[in-house]
């Protein structure tokens, strides 16, 4: 968001000083806006190795958002789950997975998940903002299913468009 500046100029003995009335303390970023963002996973990966001698499983799982920066690109969030034993991923991944997909799951049921099942899955991100050493970024917070009440804006557009010439042809 950009907001103006509203800025006074005072002469006070041959020295000219500016005060700036409203402004942003801080720049934020160009992130991916915060709230419920609808998208949809284009990866699922799983990477396995040695941190510091330390065994890790870490699944990560790449959502595009329909929202797009200044440029006309689309936000690309990842969310991480450690899915090492004793992780807390997996109850994470489970809650998230029976979210997306409207079901309820267990961690038995995992043995059986495909994971290619995910990709191209529509959904609903809940965008939250987080500090971390790169500054102000946007993470998923969670999942919500996309309800038949909330469509993406790109559909709801393209639906607005081809009504109008739906009723030309009509008439």
């Amino acid at each position: 968001m950009i907001k103006k500046t509203i800025k006074s100029v005072v002469t006070k003995n041959d020295a000219t000083s500016t005060t700036t009335r409203k402004f942003t303390l801080l720049r934020k970023p160009e992130i991916a806006p915060k709230g419920q963002q609808h998208g949809q996973i284009i990866d699922v990966s799983k990477e396995t190795g040695t941190d510091n001698g330390e065994p890790f499983e870490r699944m990560d799982i790449v959502v595009q958002l329909d929202k797009t920066d200044s440029k006309g690109q689309p936000f690309k969030l990842t969310k991480s789950y450690n899915m090492g034993e004793g992780g807390r991923g997996i109850a994470q991944f489970i809650k998230d997975y029976s979210s997306i997909k409207e079901t309820s799951m267990t961690r038995t049921d995992m043995y059986d998940i495909d994971s290619e099942t995910l990709l191209k899955t529509r959904l609903v991100a809940e965008v939250e903002y987080k500090e971390s050493s790169k500054g102000l970024v946007s993470v998923i917070g969670g999942f919500l299913p996309v309800t038949g009440q909330a469509e993406p804006a790109e559909q709801t557009e393209q639906a607005e468009q081809a009504e109008p010439a739906a009723e030309s042809v009509a008439a």
